[in-house]
């Protein structure tokens, strides 16, 4: 299987303030992807075997562009009279163009490559073992630059973030009879971090810090999880009943957290 993504969303001209006015909010994106299977049957003596095994590759391209200019809101804001001197000396001061509000851009660069396979074994007609293993291995870079007067003048930084390693699967399925099944699953999980973080211009620092946040290099998310369950019918089939327990240990989970947009115009 072999897919390519090309996007690219945004755009607005018009008036917030004054004309003349850009908003453009960007997100262009291309993603290259691939997957071979092979999957075959087979036996050891009188034991059915089926297994898949196969090999993914993934190369994407993205960016978060936001861009914000209006010239005149400048001159608007003068003639409110609210500010007793030129609100442009205030671009000035930071060396920033008059009228550049905001400009940020995120690009991202992301690679991956895993390994896979699993295979399922009878070893008696009313048993069923499942055994799989993923190898995989990331590789993200990202770039962080922003200028303009709501985030406080030129900024930019840089990362790369590198994760290798296995997620195993087990699981086990036993038929009692014809009409009640027990099974035990367990598996791992991996979700990349992120050496820049949010990437947050440091005018959100203070805002943050009420929170007991720091932007920064963003761990890894793993996941273990265990399951036990039962499964069947009675009443000459009439009835079916499944019941499970689940156990998952989910760490460093990454969420989203909705700042004040008018003291961070980003989220974190």
């Amino acid at each position: 299987v072999t897919a390519f993504l090309a996007r690219a969303l945004g755009g607005l001209d018009g008036s917030i303030f004054s004309d003349p006015q850009q908003l453009n909010n960007a997100f262009p994106a291309e993603a290259f992807s691939h997957e071979t299977r092979l999957s075959f049957s087979t036996a050891i003596g009188s034991m059915p075997i089926n297994a898949v095994t196969g090999i993914f590759y993934q190369d994407e391209k993205s960016s978060r562009d936001q861009f914000i200019f209006d010239s005149g809101a400048i001159d608007d804001i003068n003639a409110t009279g609210i500010f007793p001197f030129d609100f442009g000396l205030l671009f000035d001061m930071q060396g920033i163009e008059r009228g550049l509000w905001g400009f940020q851009r995120i690009p991202v660069e992301l690679k991956q490559v895993a390994l896979f396979g699993e295979v399922a074994l009878q070893p008696t007609s009313n048993i069923e073992v499942t055994l799989g293993l993923r190898y995989f291995d990331f590789d993200l870079e990202q770039t962080r630059t922003v200028d303009g007067f709501l985030v406080g003048g030129f900024e930019t930084d840089s990362g790369r973030t590198q994760d290798s390693g296995v997620t195993p699967r087990f699981g086990v399925k036993v038929n009692l009879n014809d009409n009640l099944i027990v099974y035990a699953n367990s598996s791992e999980g991996f979700s990349i971090g992120s050496a820049l973080g949010s990437a947050l211009p440091s005018v959100c620092d203070p805002v943050l810090e009420e929170f007991g946040l720091t932007d920064g290099p963003i761990d890894p998310e793993t996941l273990k999880s265990y399951e036990l369950g039962t499964k069947g019918s009675f009443g000459g089939g009439r009835f079916n009943f499944d019941a499970s327990l689940y156990s998952v240990d989910w760490k460093d989970i990454q969420e989203s957290v909705l700042l004040d947009p008018s003291r961070c115009p980003e989220s974190f």
